[in-house]
């Protein structure tokens, strides 16, 4: 998204409006504002208008400052597009174009994808002397790589839909003495486990907190001491868990090795997002531009004082003294 600012030429007042230039008119052929690329006329000024909802339209031309920032988006928007032509590139395929407005906008959002894949390109080329900056990064934020106890664990879940709970709870103790009689967890998972996800990997779960999980299993995985060790059946909701403990790894430091991609990824897109800004600030700040600061300023309405003025009210007649 595009951050707005102002154009640090442009000077709305009420009144005592001086001209740089001497354009002044109401043609929709007027130009208002313009640099080398392009031109924002009043016709494409009533064109935005169209886009603010009807009754906001009016209390928005009050105020200098939205209007500023509204034009502002347009010029930078048109600048966009008006590159886009000289690079050659079209709209995205299903960008709406149906309109002149419309397709301005899908070659500013073109130009602005090239920006980003040609700054995205430009640090993958030099990735491998980021691994330094990336790992300051690291050092610098150590607190923000800090790792609570993790578990893995397998699970099988045995719910009491289409069986009743006695019957849940049931097999879930038959397939507990399975397992300590040594069955193999993963074969019973994909033949018995009700939840299918977890059923097509074995019963394999990722490493997880306890913030992460089911305060109930949670608390019973967190209980198993061994590594191997499986769970009395776990009501949870309305089915059974059985719990076997896989491993254990305690708080402490992530390794860089773990959170270097994290990192290059968040400098990647720093840098972008960096190169965008500076793209669209070369046109916010264009020292060749021109304002016509009259025809803009004759754009804000003035507020009709009379219309805000409280309704007359009869005064209330003093209180008659006792006699």
């Amino acid at each position: 998204m595009i951050r707005v600012k102002l154009f640090p030429t442009i000077c709305i007042a009420f009144s005592a409006i001086a001209a740089s230039v001497a354009w002044a008119g109401d043609s929709p052929d007027d130009v208002l504002i313009a640099n080398a690329l392009t031109k924002l006329t009043r016709a494409d000024y009533e064109a935005g208008l169209v886009r603010i909802p009807a009754e906001m339209r009016e209390e928005f031309a009050t105020s200098p400052r939205r209007l500023t920032m509204f034009l502002n988006n347009i010029l930078i928007s048109k600048t966009l597009a008006a590159q886009a032509r000289l690079d050659g590139l079209q709209p995205e395929a299903g960008f709406p174009s149906d309109t002149p407005e419309e397709i301005e906008r899908a070659l500013a959002a073109a130009k602005l994808r090239a920006i980003d894949e040609a700054a995205g390109s430009d640090f993958d080329a030099r990735r491998n002397t980021l691994v330094a900056t990336a790992r300051e990064s690291y050092l610098l934020g150590r607190d923000n790589y800090q790792r609570p106890e993790q578990i893995r664990i397998s699970a099988i879940l045995i719910s009491s839909e289409g069986r009743g709970d006695d019957a849940a709870q049931a097999l879930a103790r038959a397939t507990r003495d399975k397992l300590l009689a040594w069955a193999d967890f993963t074969a019973l998972a994909k033949e018995i486990s009700d939840d299918k996800a977890t059923a097509a990997e074995g019963g394999h779960l990722p490493w997880a907190s306890a913030s992460q999980m089911d305060p109930a299993v949670a608390k019973a995985a967190l209980a198993l001491q061994r590594i191997g060790e499986i769970s009395e059946p776990v009501p949870v909701g309305n089915s059974y868990l059985l719990i076997r403990l896989d491993e254990k790894r305690p708080a402490g430091q992530i390794p860089f090795d773990e959170v270097k991609e994290s990192i290059l990824a968040k400098l990647r897109s720093e840098y972008v997002n960096r190169q965008r800004e500076f793209h669209v600030d070369a046109i916010r700040n264009d020292p060749a531009m021109k304002v016509d600061q009259e025809a803009v300023g004759a754009l804000v309405r003035h507020i009709d004082p009379e219309r805000f003025k409280p309704s007359a009210v009869a005064p209330t007649p003093a209180a008659t003294p006792p006699k």
